[in-house]
């Protein structure tokens, strides 16, 4: 199974959607005794660094639940942030698999780890 998709921060969706296409060769249903999930990992995200311009993460985790719930969480190491200092980006407009959302949060720290994670409820 192939999913196309791109995750992106910030209200830069339009820029970063056509500018960057993922494609993740693995994709699994995850199953549960309530209901089954599809678990998604390695999809490329657009990260914003520490000092506002775009970074692609290492590494990503997607989680689709039965009842239309949604989280992407992804991170990178290495990212820029020349404020000596953690940056916190909050309630920016953000795309898991089944739509976009502004339940979403970013934090790089002073030494460029970056966690991105973006739910839809």
């Amino acid at each position: 199974m192939r999913i196309s998709y791109a995750v992106t921060a910030f209200g830069l969706v339009a820029a970063t959607v056509a500018a960057l296409v993922v494609t993740s060769p693995m994709a699994q249903a995850a199953t549960s005794t309530l209901a089954p999930a599809v678990v998604i990992n390695d999809l490329t995200c657009s990260l914003i660094d520490g000092d506002g311009n775009s970074y692609l993460s290492d590494e990503s985790h997607s989680v689709i639940t039965s009842s239309g719930n949604s989280i992407v969480k992804c991170s990178a190491t290495g990212v820029p942030n020349s404020t000596g200092q953690a940056v916190i980006y909050t309630g920016f407009l953000c795309g898991t698999l089944i739509g976009f959302t502004t339940d979403s949060r970013e934090v790089i720290s002073a030494s460029g780890n970056a966690t991105l994670t973006c739910k839809v409820h």
